[in-house]
């Protein structure tokens, strides 16, 4: 029962840990949102409402003085024409931030387990012990903690019970299962 008691405690907090990093990636991704509206909006902004008082100038001046009001023209045009480039600037860097961001996502830490690993973390999701899991795919004790070890590291978990919930919420399969 005691044994029951902890794996069920394992399970609770892997559980706890997982919401609380969902929940602060939430809020890392919100900030980062916040920052770059704000700054994007800041920048342009400024600029337009610049260029506006110009533009206003320039109005003023081509009774007055048609000479500088084409050169205030011009100037207000590669200004605006800079607003753009600042913004497609922008827009290109974050592009690529998103995209290396969507590519960090899209690489499960599942993908770095080798076929053997994937088949001991299916087996460990059945809740096999691993003298069981030794006897069902034909390896040593030793060998298969060896590779329980290891699945824990490449998965960065650090209970077995993680493991197994791990192996159950993915759905692990691998392809070279002795038992399909």
């Amino acid at each position: 029962m005691a044994y029951f008691s902890i794996r069920v405690m394992g399970i609770f907090y892997y559980e706890y840990r997982r919401l609380l990093e969902a929940a602060e990636k939430n809020e890392t991704l919100s900030k980062e949102r916040e920052r770059i509206s704000r700054d994007l909006h800041d920048g342009v902004i400024q600029s337009l409402y610049a260029i506006g008082l110009e533009v206003e100038e320039v109005s003023y001046l081509t009774s007055e003085s048609p000479h500088q009001a084409q050169k205030s023209l011009e100037n207000v045009i590669n200004r605006l024409n800079g607003v753009i480039l600042d913004i497609r600037f922008f827009i290109q860097d974050l592009l690529v931030k998103v995209m290396n961001r969507l590519q960090k996502e899209k690489d499960s830490p599942e993908e770095k387990l080798s076929e053997r690993e994937k088949q001991i973390l299916q087996l460990i999701g059945q809740g096999k012990t691993n003298k069981e899991i030794a006897e069902t795919i034909f390896l040593s004790e030793k060998t298969v903690r060896n590779y329980v070890s290891s699945i824990l590291h490449k998965l960065n978990l650090s209970h077995r019970s993680q493991a197994a919930v791990y192996a159950v919420r993915n759905q692990v399969d691998p392809r070279s299962f002795l038992g399909s």
